[in-house]
């Protein structure tokens, strides 16, 4: 059997759904329809499920044998005909009728390749399943399959793996960009408040593993500041062609890497600088319910520091207009509920530098023809802020 990428794409899609069919057969959802929302590193589907709803029948008094023996001989060959697809249920149950079916939605997560282990997997569900616990807070709360296990194991002929995935009950809420206020931007600074209060507290269980962040991750040889790398990566600045980066763009981003690290060196690992962080809580990832925000998206979760979770969603408000404005809501929003971590106005700044580098290293792997089109602008904005975060 071919592997998914070796498909075509309309292969590919009809092999996802039916990974997808097959894994929800592990769940106790009811009659669902799915819809392919994305596909990246993994694919996520839309899960619309109607419940079926099962009540005991009331037992049968003086129930007649032969009754039931001649009617079932008589009307065996008719269910042959009419049978369908549904749910086996046991004999003393049956489906009640429902005037308006109820319906439950739901995220289903496939992970088609094997690159992440099941503990950080599991990890990043527990920590979901903690912050709806503790907190309230609608995130995508973790859905048990029908053995209790909240990440699944589904074996598929003709794959070299078994292909994992996890359902997710579903955030309502709308996303907003173009129109982001500073209202908007108060809420996202609660939310995150929040979750960083929770982080603090949270005492992980026994062999929780998340990934520890590095400044490796961004400012390392696998990246932008590396010329020889950057070079010969999938540079995007259009879609028929790969153009390495100036001469000038790469002395700004090897100066910035030098400050950054000198910077943050002496920035300790404690509990009020560092814990558990979303790390990508931008525009497509918070939304709004009446006046709430909330987060999804957590699968790139990890321990990091306080300050870089809020450059993160700072510095995707670059160059907007209502900018200051913003970001001063973001910051009462936080402090209403958390004091802002240790000498937060001096060490930001540093890593809102380090979130621009890691979205330009995310540029250099994008396979999506829009933002290749886009490369380009948003490269040079991200190479004009830095050269003013390195003026004395």
């Amino acid at each position: 059997m071919k592997t998914i990428e070796n498909l075509s794409h309309g292969g590919q899609i009809r092999r996802l759904r039916e990974l997808a069919e097959a894994a929800l057969s592990y769940y106790d959802l009811g009659n669902a329809r799915i819809s392919l929302l994305s596909r990246h590193e993994n694919s996520v589907f839309q899960v619309v499920a109607s419940p079926v709803i099962r009540r005991t029948l009331p037992e049968l008094e003086h129930a007649d044998d032969d009754y039931y023996e001649e009617v079932g001989e008589e009307e065996e060959d008719e269910e042959q005909d009419t049978m369908v697809d549904e749910p086996v249920l046991e004999l003393n149950q049956a489906v009640v009728p429902l005037e308006r079916p109820t319906r439950f939605r739901y995220a289903l997560r496939l992970y088609t390749e094997n690159t992440i282990s099941s503990a950080l997997l599991s990890s990043e569900l527990q920590w979901l399943s903690a912050l709806r616990r503790d907190t309230g807070l609608l995130v995508p709360e973790p859905v048990p399959a029908r053995n209790g296990a909240l990440l699944t194991e589904v074996p598929v002929e003709g794959m070299p793996h078994a292909i994992r995935c996890v359902v997710f009950r579903w955030v309502d809420g709308r996303f907003i960009d173009a129109s982001l206020t500073p209202i908007h931007l108060e809420r996202v600074g609660v939310l995150m408040a929040r979750l960083h209060h929770h982080a603090r507290t949270f005492s992980p269980p026994s062999g929780f593993l998340r990934p520890r962040w590095e400044p490796s991750w961004i400012i390392g040889e696998n990246s932008v500041i590396n010329p020889q790398f950057a070079k010969h990566a999938t540079v995007p600045f259009s879609t028929h062609a790969t153009v390495p980066l100036s001469t000038h763009a790469s002395n700004i981003l090897q100066a910035t890497a030098r400050k950054i690290e000198a910077e943050i060196q002496s920035l300790p690992q404690d509990a009020e600088n560092y814990g558990l962080i979303h790390y990508d809580l931008q525009q497509t990832n918070y939304l709004f319910y009446k006046d709430e925000a909330r987060a999804i998206d957590f699968k790139d979760c990890c321990f990091g520091y306080y300050l870089f979770d809020i450059a993160i969603t700072l510095s995707s408000l670059l160059n907007r207009p209502g900018e200051q404005a913003m970001s001063e809501a973001f910051f009462r929003g936080y402090a209403s509920l958390r004091t802002l971590p240790p000498q937060c106005e001096e060490r930001l700044p540093a890593f809102i530098a380090m979130s621009l580098i890691k979205r330009a290293n995310q540029l250099l792997h994008t396979r999506d023809a829009q933002t290749r089109e886009m490369a380009p602008e948003w490269l040079a904005h991200i190479i004009n802020w830095l050269e003013k975060f390195l003026e004395p």
